[in-house]
């Protein structure tokens, strides 16, 4: 957001902080006037941090500032990127409701019943193991507390696992 704020509102002074923590913690002590970054990320960091003299009034209407969330795939297996495309479109209203309410305070609406061709299946069998990165340091979508990976991304790739067949390893 620097780069672009720097480019397009020269007007706008700057306090450059080391993460959202310290810019909320910033806009609460009156340090500075405003902050920006992800809603989700914000009223988590302000639930678990007990900020509540500062609150999340909207976002910029802007699509230079978008920040859409995305899974990154080996380019040679185009397989796996079928696989998990189902299997995120087999997640139930209900499962993703349940997992927006834990980590996003929003519900999202998917439906559809997994089912892999003999192709996936065989994939499947031959790459048991997925190994996917953890974050140690962006709740509420991927970071990791004494060892162990938390968030809604990490929440997001059990249940695809667990509609695969997959083990993940967290790396």
């Amino acid at each position: 957001y620097q780069e672009l704020i720097e480019r397009y509102f020269p007007g706008i002074q700057l306090l450059l902080l080391t993460d959202q923590l310290e810019t909320l913690k910033a806009v609460s002590f009156g340090h500075a006037d405003a902050t920006i970054g992800g809603i989700a990320i914000q009223n988590y960091l302000m639930r678990k941090h007990l900020i509540n003299n500062t609150k999340v009034i909207g976002g910029l209407d802007d699509p230079r500032f978008e920040n859409n969330l995305r899974m990154g795939i080996r380019p040679d297996w185009g397989i796996l990127r079928d696989i998990l495309q189902k299997a995120l479109e087999s997640v139930t209203e209900q499962e993703l409701s349940n997992l927006g309410r834990r980590w996003l305070s929003s519900g999202l609406q998917r439906t559809q019943v997994l089912q892999l061709d003999k192709e996936e299946k065989d994939f499947l069998a031959a790459h048991p193991v997925l190994r996917v990165h953890n974050e140690m340091d962006w709740p509420p979508f991927n970071f990791n507390e004494q060892g162990k990976p938390k968030g809604f991304s990490i929440d997001v790739m059990d249940l695809i696992a667990q509609k695969t067949g997959f083990r993940i390893e967290y790396i």
